[in-house]
C-alpha cells in the first residue's frame, strides 16, 4: 500500500488467501448568463413550437430553439391522469407508445409523478439505447430542456440529448448555446457523450462548425466549444489563435510537499510559480492561497485561453505537481468556489458569492485527521444542548439566500443548533455542503465526522456521509476506521440501506483507502462471536469487495450466516429431471440437506433452482458446482434478507420462506 500524502501512518496490508470473489449488490442552481440563442430574421412568433410542426431538433431549413412554455400545454388534467395511468402501467407503455409519447408532452406539468421520473423513464423507453430512437421523444426532451426548473432540465439532458446517436446541427447548437444553463454533471456528460455516443469525426467536424460562427455563438458557448473539441480530439480546434484571448481563468494547481500544516505553503507556492513553471509575474493578474483538506492550493488569475492552456500544461508535465482546476471567472466559479478576490476583475454586475473565505487554524486539533490516536466521533458531547441555537439555525437555512456571513460564522451556527434545529436532516446537511464550497474546510469536515458518529440519530448519521464523508476527496485513517465501525452496526428496518453504498462508492478507485478500510474491517471481523448473523455476513461481502479476497480468519465462523441462490437450468424438461441433478449438485458439492435446501420451481417455461445455504463454507461450495455446470445461468447469489424483508418479489417467495423456516 502506498504512503497517503496526506495521512503520514503507513499500514502493511496481510497477506490473505485469494477466492472467487461473489457480486455483492448495493443497494445546482442553472446559471442564466448571456443569451446566446441563434435567431432567425422571422418574425419572434415563430419560435413557438407545436407538435404539429416540423421536429425542432432536426430540421435543416433553420433553427428553431427549445420552447418549453409552448411545446408542453399549460393545463390539461385529463391527460395528467392519463399519464399516471401509463406510469404505473409497463404493459400500456409497451402496446401504446405514440400516445404514451403524446401524453407526457400534454399531462408533464400537472402529473401527481415526479416529473424526473417520468422523464427518466421516457428517455429510458425511446432513445437511451434503443435502435432506432424515436424521434418524437427526442424532441420532447430537446424542448424540456428549456423550463425553468432544474430537475427538469438536468433529466431532460440526460435521458434526451446527450444519449442521442445522430446529433443534428440544430441538437449541437443548443447544447452548446445552453451551456452556460447546464449542472456540472451535464456539463461533463457532454464530454462523456461526445465519445461514445455517435460517430466522433463528424462530432469534431460539427464542434468545428461551430467555432466558424463564434459572433453568434458569444463567449461562454465559444470557449464551452473550445474545449469539448480538444477533450474530443486530443488537439486544438482548427486556428486556435482566434480563441486565444478569450475569457479570464482562474487556475488551481498544488505540490505533493506542501501540505496543510506548514505555515509558509502559499510562499512556496507563489515561488513556485517562477522557479519551477516558469512563469513571469506578468501573466500573473492576480495569486491568492487556499488550504484544501490537506494541502495548499495555489490559485492563478490569468487572461486568454493561450495562457490557460500553456499553465495547465506546464504544471502537468512537472514533478510533484496537480492541477486542481481551470475555471473560466464567471458566476458560476464564484457560486462555487471562495475566490471573492477575484470579483473585482468580473465585468458586469456584481456576481452572488460563495462566503468570504477564513484560512483555517493549521495547529487545530481534530479528532478526524490526528495522526497520534484515534478518538472516537460522538454526537452528544460534540455538539452543544442548545435551543435557542437550534431556532437560530433554522432561521438561517430558511434565509440560505440572502446570507452575508462569513464561512466561519456559518459553521459555528451549523456546530451550535444542529441539536435542536427542526430542520430536516437532509435539508441541514445540504445546506452545509452547499453553503461553503470549496475549499474544503478541515473544521466542517470535524463536524461532518462527528455528525456521523455511532451515537448520532440515523437521518444525521446518514446525511453526514451521504453530503460529507461519503464523498470524492482523500479520506484520513480516521474516518476510514470510522467507516468500519458503522459497517459492524445491525441494520434495523427502516434505517437507510444506502449509507454503506455511499460509503463503498466514495472509495472506489482509491486502492489505498480501500486498503485502509479492508484492514479495519478485519479487526472488527475479530470480533466475529458478537456479531449477529447479518451484520458478518456483510462485513464479509464488503471485505471481498474491497480486497477480492476472504478474510483470513473465515475459518473461524465459516459456519455461519445463511444466503440464497436462484438460477436457471437449460435442458431441463421435468421437476424429475431437476431433482436428479439437485442430488449430483449435492454430490458435486458435498453438502447434505441440513446445511442446504432446494428446490425446484417452473416459470414461463423455464425451469428455476431456489436454495437456502447455511454457512460460507457450504455457500461457495455450492456456488462453485453451479458456475462449473455451463447449462446453469446464476440469477441471485445474496445474504438472506432478515425476516422483515423475506423474499419479497423474489421468483418462488413461499418456497424460499418453507426452505427458510426448515433451515431454522
Amino acid at each position: 500500500m502506498s504512503t497517503n500524502i496526506c495521512w503520514l501512518r503507513v499500514r502493511q496490508p496481510k497477506r490473505l488467501v485469494t477466492v472467487a470473489t461473489i457480486v455483492f449488490l448495493l443497494g445546482g442552481a442553472a446559471i442564466h448568463a448571456q443569451d446566446t440563442s441563434k435567431t432567425d430574421d422571422a418574425d419572434a412568433s415563430e419560435s413557438a413550437v407545436s407538435p404539429e410542426d416540423k421536429l425542432a431538433w432536426n430540421r435543416t431549413d433553420k433553427y428553431v430553439p427549445p420552447d418549453f412554455e409552448s411545446y408542453f400545454p399549460e393545463n390539461d388534467e385529463a391527460a395528467a391522469k392519463r399519464l399516471d395511468e401509463f406510469m404505473s402501467s409497463p404493459q400500456l407503455r409497451q402496446n401504446a407508445p405514440d400516445e404514451y409519447i403524446d401524453v407526457v408532452r400534454r399531462g408533464l406539468r400537472f402529473t401527481s409523478q415526479h416529473k424526473t421520473s417520468v422523464l427518466r423513464l421516457l428517455g429510458n423507453t425511446f432513445i437511451w439505447g434503443k435502435k432506432p430512437q424515436n424521434e418524437k421523444a427526442i424532441e420532447l426532451m430537446y424542448h424540456a430542456t428549456a423550463a425553468e426548473d432544474n430537475g427538469i432540465v438536468h433529466y431532460a439532458m440526460y435521458f434526451g440529448p446527450t444519449v442521442v446517436v445522430d446529433r443534428s446541427d440544430n441538437l449541437m447548437w443548443m447544447m452548446m448555446t445552453n451551456h452556460h444553463r447546464f449542472d456540472r454533471e451535464i456539463q461533463r456528460r457532454l464530454n462523456w457523450s461526445f465519445k461514445t455516443h455517435g460517430d466522433q469525426l463528424k462530432t469534431a467536424d460539427q464542434l468545428a462548425s461551430l467555432l466558424d460562427q463564434a459572433d453568434e455563438l458569444g463567449e461562454l458557448s465559444t470557449i464551452a466549444t473550445f474545449d469539448y473539441y480538444k477533450t474530443l480530439t486530443g488537439n486544438d480546434p482548427p486556428r486556435p489563435e482566434r480563441f486565444a484571448a478569450l475569457g479570464k481563468w482562474a487556475i488551481g494547481f498544488s505540490h505533493q510537499d506542501v501540505l496543510a500544516k506548514q505555515r509558509d505553503g502559499f510562499q512556496q507556492l507563489r515561488d513556485m510559480l517562477g522557479q519551477h513553471l516558469d512563469l513571469s509575474d506578468e501573466n500573473i493578474i492576480e495569486f491568492v492561497g487556499r488550504i484544501d483538506g490537506c494541502k495548499w492550493v495555489g490559485v492563478a488569475l490569468v487572461a486568454g485561453i493561450a495562457l490557460r492552456e500553456e499553465i495547465v500544461a506546464k504544471i502537468k508535465n512537472s514533478d510533484g505537481f496537480s492541477v486542481e482546476f481551470a475555471d473560466r471567472v464567471d458566476e458560476r466559479l464564484f457560486q462555487t468556489r471562495r475566490l471573492r478576490e477575484f470579483a473585482k476583475h468580473w465585468k458586469g454586475k456584481t456576481p452572488r458569492a460563495k462566503p468570504t473565505y477564513t484560512q483555517p487554524d493549521i495547529d487545530a486539533n481534530y479528532a478526524w485527521n490526528r495522526d497520534d490516536k484515534y478518538v472516537s466521533p460522538s454526537f452528544e458531547t460534540y455538539f452543544p444542548d442548545d435551543e435557542d441555537a437550534g431556532k437560530r439555525l433554522d432561521d438561517l437555512i430558511a434565509s440560505q439566500n440572502n446570507l452575508e456571513l462569513s464561512d466561519r460564522e456559518i459553521l459555528d451556527a451549523f456546530r451550535q443548533g444542529l441539536k435542536h434545529s427542526t430542520t430536516s436532516a437532509n435539508r441541514k446537511f445540504s445546506f452545509l455542503s452547499q453553503a461553503l464550497g470549496w475549499p474544503s474546510d478541515p473544521y466542517q469536515t470535524e463536524i461532518m465526522f462527528h455528525a456521523a458518529a455511532l451515537d448520532a440519530p440515523q437521518d444525521t448519521q446518514y446525511y453526514a456521509i451521504y453530503y460529507g464523508l461519503g464523498n470524492w476527496w482523500d479520506k484520513s485513517d480516521n474516518v476510514l476506521r470510522l467507516f468500519a465501525e458503522i459497517f459492524a452496526q445491525p441494520i434495523e428496518p427502516g434505517e437507510h440501506s444506502g449509507m454503506h453504498g455511499r460509503i463503498m462508492w466514495s472509495v472506489r478507485n482509491k486502492q489505498s483507502e480501500k486498503s485502509v478500510l479492508a484492514e479495519y474491517l478485519d479487526e472488527e471481523l475479530e470480533k466475529h462471536a458478537k456479531l449477529d448473523d447479518s451484520t458478518l455476513v456483510r462485513l464479509v461481502q464488503t471485505y471481498k469487495q474491497l480486497t477480492s479476497e476472504n478474510p483470513a480468519n473465515l475459518d473461524k465462523f465459516d459456519k455461519r450466516g445463511l444466503f440464497f441462490i436462484v438460477w436457471r437450468r437449460s435442458g431441463a424438461k421435468s421437476e424429475e429431471e431437476f431433482n436428479t441433478y439437485f442430488k449430483e449438485l449435492r454430490r458435486d458439492s458435498a453438502q447434505d440437506e441440513k446445511r442446504v435446501g432446494l428446490h425446484a420451481r417452473q416459470e414461463q417455461g423455464k425451469w428455476y433452482g431456489v436454495a437456502i445455504v447455511g454457512g460460507f463454507e457450504a455457500h461457495e461450495s455450492i456456488l462453485g458446482a453451479l458456475l462449473k455446470d455451463s447449462k446453469n445461468t446464476l440469477d441471485v447469489a445474496m445474504p438472506w434478507p432478515k425476516p422483515w424483508n423475506l423474499a419479497k418479489g423474489l421468483p418462488g417467495a413461499a418456497e424460499l420462506n418453507e426452505l427458510y423456516n426448515r433451515r431454522k
